[in-house]
């Protein structure tokens, strides 16, 4: 699902396009004031860490779950009607989600990638992985930063890897990367980043990085 993000002095509001939710501000106070398209408001104790007022709390496609999670305690699913939690997940690590009809996606980080049942929280599908991060494109699909050392596509339908890039792929030169984006247009491929220039590191040994963008498969839809 994909969001506009616009920060603001108190924290930030995140726009859904799916008519339910029409924006949710987390405040530092350990709040966060929910806004409804048809007009109610809801403002619940939560206490977000810093992480998730950078990535985001996720909600359930019809509204009425929130997705909590912390890199100690796991995943919690949290009624927007009780105020409570519905279901919880102990998975340490626990970081940005990526939200389905009917599963969730959650990257333990370093650890593994979990497909969870939306509604009661059991472990659908787990594989083991060294990533960090996903990024959503189109349909079912994540590209997950790494999956035994290479970037991968996801298929969240059955949880099998459709096609892997090596380091070569996202630099031909071989220098170290750190991807923020991921973007697919017409069957176009596209990641952006910083890339770490070891060829010119300063006296500290300390590499410069630069921002990046580059097509990385002109045709993403072949082998899938």
């Amino acid at each position: 699902m994909n969001r506009n993000i616009t920060f603001i002095k108190d924290g930030f509001i995140e726009l859904y396009p799916l008519g339910v939710v029409k924006k949710a501000v987390f405040y530092y106070n350990s709040s966060v004031e929910i806004h409804f398209c048809d007009g109610r408001e809801m403002k619940m104790p939560l206490n977000v860490s810093s992480y998730q007022h950078q990535f985001g709390v996720p909600f359930s496609f019809d509204g009425s779950l929130l997705f909590f999670y912390t890199w100690e305690n796991g995943v919690e699913a949290i009624s927007l009607e009780t105020r409570e939690p519905v279901w919880k997940l102990r998975a340490r690590h626990a970081g940005r989600i990526a939200v389905y009809d009917t599963y969730i996606i959650v990257i333990q980080q370093e650890i593994a990638v979990l497909k969870v049942d939306i509604a009661t929280g059991e472990i659908l599908a787990r594989i083991g992985c060294d990533a960090e991060d996903r990024f959503a494109l189109e349909g079912p699909y994540q590209l997950i930063d790494s999956i035994r050392g290479k970037l991968s596509v996801l298929d969240t339908r059955d949880m099998t890897v459709k096609k892997t890039y090596s380091k070569k792929d996202i630099s031909p030169q071989g220098w170290d990367t750190l991807l923020l984006d991921a973007e697919l247009k017409k069957d176009i491929l596209t990641i952006s980043g910083w890339i770490f220039d070891n060829e010119n590191a300063d006296k500290t040994g300390n590499h410069k990085p630069n921002r990046f963008t580059r097509v990385l498969d002109e045709h993403f839809s072949e082998g899938l």
